[in-house]
């Protein structure tokens, strides 16, 4: 379970990371 919840939290500062990333793209 927590290796699991270790997979989600990664996943999650990934998924941020990228729409970060999409949504300066659109404003430069």
């Amino acid at each position: 379970v927590y290796k699991d919840f270790l997979l989600n939290l990664f996943l999650f500062d990934v998924f941020k990371l990228a729409l970060n990333f999409v949504i300066f793209k659109s404003l430069a």
